[in-house]
């Protein structure tokens, strides 16, 4: 079993009698409408949004600088690691930057389905990040909400093939010109997409037939 289509390229030397994609698609809460407000009320800034591991080679930093002084977004953070107190510092100071730390999954989905942004920008140069499979890209999915990711990082293809928003180079600049691109157009297709194959409703389905 492995999780994307991609990673047929990295078993390339494997001989298995049976290969089956089950992709890594989270369990999306169904009542979000129903669940509390996570991030705050009446903003007319675009929200972009990142809950996941705070480390390198993600271009957290890089973005987090650009945006800061940026009057048209917003930036929402959530998760753990190397980078927490410089969020939470950065959030204090800045009245566009919001840091949430450590959040179970309720509340992830509840505050990604409040922003109009999701990215996964894993820098290409890292081995692994070749065949990255983020549950940010099901997610951004699932709420009909379009995902900045970087090229040669194993989604890129997917997200470009099925328009689930923009692929850049591992560069914030480049983000920020692709990010104003994306805040007004619709995605809701790509929930179809999502609930149709591959929702893990869907995947539980190839499992029972294995």
């Amino acid at each position: 079993i492995i999780c994307t289509e991609q990673r047929k390229k990295q078993i390339l030397k494997a001989r298995p009698r049976r290969l089956i994609v089950i992709h890594n698609s989270p369990q999306i809460p169904k009542n979000i409408d129903k669940l509390p407000r996570v991030s705050p009320r009446n903003t007319k800034k675009k929200r972009i949004v990142y809950v996941g591991i705070l480390q390198d080679d993600r271009l957290l930093l890089e973005i987090a600088e650009t945006i800061k002084h940026n009057s048209t977004f917003e930036l929402h953070i959530g998760g753990f690691g190397k980078y927490e107190k410089y969020f939470n510092e950065l959030s204090n100071k800045y009245k566009n930057i919001y840091f949430y730390g450590a959040m179970n999954y309720a509340d992830v989905i509840k505050l990604e389905s409040e922003c109009d942004i999701l990215f996964a920008t894993y820098n290409p140069s890292i081995s692994n990040h070749k065949y990255s499979a983020p549950n940010k890209l099901y997610e951004a999915m699932a709420l009909g909400k379009p995902i900045i990711v970087c090229k040669n990082t194993g989604i890129d293809s997917f997200v470009k093939e099925n328009n689930l928003g923009a692929v850049i180079n591992y560069d914030a600049e480049e983000f920020i010109i692709k990010a104003k691109e994306l805040s007004d157009k619709d995605y809701s297709y790509s929930k179809i997409l999502f609930n149709k194959e591959y929702s893990w409703e869907a995947m539980s389905e190839k499992l029972k037939e294995l």
